[in-house]
């Protein structure tokens, strides 16, 4: 394989600890990581990939909403964030192509600044472009759905290209008919450019967002994001609505003259009957990894929360093991 890798000019790395690219104090090392850079590159890989059975592997945009178990192991990782250009339609100006591994924060600066309506809520999420084209990201009122014309990906089977349009991407909530499937690599996703409004309309917006990201959301400790979809939090809420009212009714000190987070989360913990859990998590409930916290904590929290709602609630990050 690294023999191959080197004939087609893909760059790669060998033997790279888990910690290095999750950032998570975690045990335990990949034996082989590959950074394509074009489209020829993506190809040529999955052709690889398809043509050895016995080879196991797995791709990624980058690690935003996904969570490497120490015990993970493959034949070869492909990262896409090498993989990164813009190609502008000269035949339309509604139509924007972009790689898969193009930050989405980067792709939708550029259009809010250009009076691109749609954009100005998604500045600010982390990952690539393919990743949130497959998750159906979102903030602010804007979600990737709302967005993508249509998506083209190389069947990792046959290696032949497919194009699913808007409609056959079949969005839901955090949701598409290509996520948690190891069947398509996404190459580059076409977004709508079309509605376009006064520049300063939406770039005012992206920077009310941005403040409320800044000043909401504690980006002081290493998390994965959300960790259950938010809507099925509702269960959790509903089977404890008495401890729910008694924690904001106790919260309401700290709300009216100490504004302390961390004294919120704790009391909500608490009142549901779990407060070693508030340790682990930032002002807005998302699990955080510090210098001690362990793979055992992470597990810890997910079972507890999932047996609070009698097991309802719904993942929005994916957990490779």
């Amino acid at each position: 394989m690294y023999k191959t890798l080197n004939q087609l000019g893909i760059a790669f790395k060998q033997e790279v600890p888990l910690k290095q690219l999750t950032g998570i104090n975690q045990a335990g090392q990949l034996p082989l990581v590959a950074y394509p850079s074009t489209q020829s590159q993506m190809i040529d890989l999955c052709k690889i990939i398809s043509s050895t059975k016995d080879t196991t592997y797995e791709i990624f945009g980058g690690l935003t909403n996904t969570y490497l178990c120490e015990s993970f192991q493959r034949d070869i990782v492909i990262f896409t964030t090498r993989y990164n250009s813009i190609h502008i339609n000269q035949a339309t100006d509604n139509v924007i192509n972009v790689e898969s591994g193009c930050s989405l924060t980067k792709i939708a600066k550029l259009l809010v600044k250009k009076g691109v309506k749609g954009y100005e809520g998604l500045v600010g999420i982390p990952g690539t472009i393919g990743a949130a084209a497959i998750n159906n990201s979102g903030a602010f009122g804007c979600s990737m759905s709302n967005v993508v014309l249509g998506v083209l990906c190389i069947s990792i089977k046959n290696g032949k290209l497919i194009y699913f349009n808007n409609a056959e991407l079949q969005y839901k909530k955090r949701n598409s008919i290509l996520k948690g499937q190891n069947q398509y690599l996404v190459l580059s996703v076409d977004l709508d450019i079309q509605t376009k409004v006064a520049p300063q309309t939406v770039i005012s917006k992206m920077y009310q967002n941005i403040e409320v990201r800044r000043t909401k959301i504690d980006g002081k400790r290493k998390s994965l994001g959300t960790i259950f979809i938010a809507s099925s939090m509702n269960e959790l809420y509903n089977r404890h609505r008495i401890a729910t009212i008694f924690g904001k009714i106790l919260n309401i000190p700290n709300k009216l003259l100490f504004h302390r987070h961390d004294w919120d989360i704790a009391i909500r913990f608490f009142c549901l009957g779990h407060l070693e859990l508030a340790k682990h998590c930032d002002s807005i409930g998302r699990f955080c990894w510090d210098e001690n916290t362990t793979e055992r904590d992470f597990f810890h929290y997910i079972k507890t929360m999932q047996s609070l709602a009698c097991g309802q609630l719904e993942l929005e990050i994916e957990i490779k093991k």
